[in-house]
């Protein structure tokens, strides 16, 4: 199968190294002109041609022609046109979370909100951390997901703090406890309106069942 991994930095990096260990043959679409020399090791690293498997300046159709999978960076509009007609061809659009989903093996307490996400994370971190609890925090502040499932370590509690952007295209992402904090309208020019993008909040819920904790605060 064949990845095209769109925007690098942390995120998309972390993203190219997991499809690489899963077999994965990737290649990168990325929209600035200049790649930094770290991250070009990293990408030689994983066997990317920088000639045939590296595209930079900009997203063109011939990257994407034969791709059994696309995975965008968090920054990246999932409205991109590139990626709205490789949807249109049945090909899957996915998130980090996507490729997470089903693969952390420890609880995972998902955080997101318009505000005070951050600090709402970091604390249940650093409670869960005073109670004895070996944690990972990350994704939004600190490591992505998949750097974290590249080197798992001894975590007992996996704590998330996400974005609406990251939400957009969490594809089967599940958290055991699921934290919505508050909405306020926000990123309105990357998904075009409060709804769309309290609908991508929403996603936090979205996969959840018997078992599982939604809090909501409902005095918003």
């Amino acid at each position: 199968m064949k990845a095209v991994v769109v925007g690098l930095g942390k995120s998309g990096l972390a993203a190219v190294q997991y499809l690489h260990q899963q077999g994965l043959k990737v290649a990168v679409s990325e929209f600035r002109d200049q790649i930094p020399e770290e991250e070009r090791a990293v990408l030689e690293q994983c066997d990317i041609d920088p000639s045939t498997g590296l595209e930079t300046g900009g997203h063109t159709a011939a990257c994407f022609v034969d791709a059994d999978l696309i995975v965008p960076s968090p920054g990246v509009p999932a409205d991109l046109p590139i990626l709205t007609a490789a949807r249109s061809r049945g090909v899957p659009v996915v998130g980090e979370l996507a490729l997470a989903a089903g693969r952390i093996q420890v609880p995972v307490i998902a955080v997101t909100g318009s505000n005070g996400k951050t600090t709402v994370t970091s604390l249940i971190g650093h409670l869960l951390g005073s109670c004895g609890k070996k944690v990972f925090v990350g994704v939004n502040i600190g490591t992505p997901i998949l750097e974290y499932l590249l080197n798992p370590g001894n975590a007992e509690v996996v704590v998330l703090e996400l974005s609406s952007f990251q939400l957009e295209v969490a594809g089967d992402f599940r958290p055991d406890i699921g934290l919505l904090l508050n909405l306020s309208p926000d990123h309105l020019d990357r998904h075009g309106s409060f709804e769309k993008y309290a609908t991508a909040k929403m996603n936090l819920f979205a996969r959840q069942g018997r078992g599982d904790t939604a809090i909501i605060g409902m005095d918003d």
